[in-house]
């Protein structure tokens, strides 16, 4: 309608010729697609004349269809002028969410505009951790998803934030970061040694992994120099690949688990972490007794070992083929000759 329009681009001649011309009862019809009225319009504009105007005869917590005030509206769009209008003029309401939980500080942070989110941070007393969607997510979970440095940075700066806020997955703002591929901001965290850069999530994954399943190769180096910086042992960078090994698509999780749903529930599915003890075998193929070199001799004493104490139907499928048994155990052997160490160790299949 011509009133918001006027309304949206502070055209405040217009405005008021239009509220003159036009019966009251139609001046603040709703538009058909967002329900707004011309106050939600002059928010979203940052036409804040416009604003001051419509307050004077609309409710300042007025809503749209998917629940919105003004005040997230004027958030999204960078205005301190409208949020110091409808906060400190209209006493509207700084922390009403919408219909997806999402508040002005919210807009504000996903959108990047600092001073907004200063002044809401500052002056409304809102809570960069405190406001979260339904999912969990805080204004710093959008802002890194984003790419957000500037708050981030002020926020860490202040410590108004710690980076360990989790939504309802357990995934922390580096999450966020990772899986969307923001480097930037995954330098932005490495710059403080209180922001945990290996923290896992509740499925057990961590950034890194987020990282490598969304083709982030970058990012993924990056963390895990981080680590390996953060921990000069190498044991961080080496537990975040071994999980990545363990948890990529490509990795041992998911190989064994396109591997077992194809066997029928009654077969074994597999050997994890089975400890042998060394002991004597013979050739019981043939009969005979032979000499083994020294490393084949450990392996097959190893095998027979590991026959003996779980048996032959344990270390294979549950199906009467020999074939496929003397198979696994060849497989068996072959590992074991390249153990280093024959006091204890572990086959996994």
């Amino acid at each position: 309608m011509p009133v918001h329009l006027a309304a949206h681009h502070d055209h405040l001649g217009c405005l008021e010729l239009l509220l003159d011309c036009t019966p009251t009862e139609r001046c603040y019809w709703r538009d058909k697609k967002t329900q707004g009225t011309p106050m939600h319009h002059a928010a979203a504009g940052g036409a804040v004349r416009c604003l001051r105007r419509l307050l004077k005869v609309e409710n300042p917590d007025v809503t749209t269809k998917s629940g919105r005030t003004a005040v997230s509206l004027a958030a999204q769009a960078g205005s301190v002028s409208c949020l110091e209008a409808l906060i400190d003029q209209a006493e509207a309401d700084p922390q009403r969410a919408d219909e997806d939980g999402m508040t002005p500080v919210h807009y504000a942070a996903q959108a990047g505009h600092l001073n907004c989110t200063h002044w809401l941070v500052r002056r409304a007393r809102c809570s960069l951790n405190d406001s979260r969607k339904k999912d969990g997510a805080t204004a710093m979970h959008l802002a890194a998803g984003k790419g957000r440095c500037p708050i981030l940075q002020w926020a860490l700066n202040r410590e108004l934030s710690f980076g360990e806020e989790l939504d309802v997955f357990g995934r922390t703002p580096v999450h966020y970061a990772a899986e969307e591929g923001q480097i930037t901001v995954l330098r932005t965290f490495a710059k403080f040694p209180r922001v945990h850069l290996d923290v896992k999530d509740f499925l057990g994954r961590t950034p890194s992994n987020l990282a490598e399943r969304r083709g982030h190769s970058a990012c993924v180096r990056f963390l895990d120099a981080c680590l390996q910086q953060r921990h000069p042992d190498g044991e961080g960078a080496l537990f975040a690949k071994l999980t990545r090994s363990i948890s990529s698509p490509g990795g041992l999780n998911n190989k064994l688990n396109r591997r077992n749903s194809n066997r029928r529930s009654g077969r074994r599915k597999h050997i994890s972490s089975v400890y042998l003890e060394e002991k004597t075998l013979t050739d019981t193929e043939s009969g005979s007794t032979r000499e083994l070199p020294p490393t084949e001799e450990i392996a097959t004493h190893i095998v027979s070992a590991l026959i003996s104490q779980v048996g032959m139907m344990s270390i294979a499928p549950v199906v009467p083929d020999v074939p496929l048994h003397r198979r696994i155990i060849n497989n068996l052997v072959k590992k074991i000759k390249r153990q280093t160490s024959t006091e204890d160790f572990t086959v996994t299949l």
